[in-house]
């Protein structure tokens, strides 16, 4: 599994030390990456939109308005078809902030509310209960 940290980007820079950064990031540069993982042309196959039913889970996506990685359009698109299927689903749009943004807030950034909205509804869903005690 590709770790953030492994992954080009504001904090890290351009690597393609490791040969999966290397397909992956030479793939979105230039456009190619559907192709290169779809050798039929079927993008459906890989698209994880298709997949959606009405009985999918419910989904909770936080996103950074500046990600440079994964278009917001992406979240807001899969957000709209779960939404028309009747999913319970919630979308956060994050201004100024990029891909994986959340990977080093800590609690006492601003931004940390959002996450933790994330986690509530992920515990609610869970039914794992709350996962933050009142102090």
């Amino acid at each position: 599994m590709l770790r953030h940290s492994e992954i080009a980007g504001p904090r890290t820079g351009t690597s393609a030390s490791q040969p999966r950064n290397a397909y992956l990031f030479s793939g979105c540069a230039n456009g190619t990456l559907m192709r290169l993982n779809t050798k039929d042309g079927k993008y459906q196959h890989i698209d994880p939109c298709t997949f959606f039913t009405k009985g999918f889970p419910p989904v909770f996506f936080i996103h950074g308005v500046e990600d440079r990685v994964v278009p917001v359009r992406f979240s807001e698109r899969a957000y709209a078809d779960l939404k028309g299927l009747g999913v319970v689903t919630e979308l956060r749009l994050v201004d100024g902030k990029d891909h994986a943004f959340d990977e080093e807030l800590g609690i006492e950034d601003a931004e940390f509310d959002t996450v933790r909205e994330g986690l509530e509804f992920l515990a609610k869903y869970a039914q794992a209960g709350s996962m933050f005690q009142e102090a």
